[in-house]
């Protein structure tokens, strides 16, 4: 490394570097809780999503959501799908993961809504050898949709961030805001864990083992 290119490190004394960390939280609170909105194959078959953007590249291989099994079968397989954003309602679906209920972890939480009992619902991406990556500063929306024989609902907080959530009733060709469908907004609970492309601090010692002068 020849000495202009030493010193520049040593002026910004930032790098690139790959942290094992969440990557976007939207994290369940009971207090914050106000419905369960449906996110199932089942029947009309609905897919609700909601969008977020992280400021650096990710790849997410585990995912959180919480809800409610409307029958005594409390587990499922789910479908996980990512879409870009088009003018505020979830665009095209830019990846498609199924998820078997072999690589999901159901833990009760101890809350419900009446005798509706919410779940943990914690999916491994990584077990079915696939990942969702994420572009910095893009628009994004996550759907999670229950491959249930019966109805599951999605619990939901009121809107707060970035637009409410959406759904659709014709597996994605059209989109409807919750207020559209529910007459409220509302926002969903959910978390995408995994890698993050953030910045860190350099050391002075890693700038002198990176490269000599010449």
């Amino acid at each position: 490394m020849n000495r202009t290119g030493l010193c520049l490190l040593l002026l910004i004394g930032l790098a690139a570097t790959a942290v094992a960390d969440e990557v976007y939280f939207q994290s369940y609170d009971f207090g914050d809780a106000a419905i369960g909105l449906p996110s199932t194959t089942y029947g009309a078959s609905y897919m609700l999503a909601d969008d977020f953007e992280v400021p650096y590249g990710a790849t997410v291989d585990r995912v959180i959501i919480w809800g409610i099994f409307q029958e005594v079968q409390q587990s499922s397989d789910f479908w996980v799908r990512l879409f870009s954003d088009d003018g505020g309602e979830p665009g095209a679906e830019l990846d498609e993961i199924f998820v078997g209920g072999n690589y999901i972890t159901f833990t009760d939480t101890g809350d419900a809504f009446g005798t509706a009992e919410i779940f943990e619902i914690d999916m491994d991406l990584s077990a079915t050898g696939d990942e969702l990556n994420i572009t910095a500063g893009q628009r994004y929306w996550f759907s999670a949709q229950a491959e249930y024989d019966y109805l599951f609902f999605w619990v939901c907080p009121l809107h707060n961030d970035y637009e409410m959530a959406h759904v659709s009733g014709d597996d994605g060709a059209t989109w409807e805001s919750s207020y559209e469908e529910w007459s409220e907004e509302y926002d969903a609970f959910f978390e995408l864990h995994g890698t993050t492309s953030a910045v860190a601090e350099v050391s002075w010692g890693a700038i002198k083992a990176g490269g000599q002068d010449r």
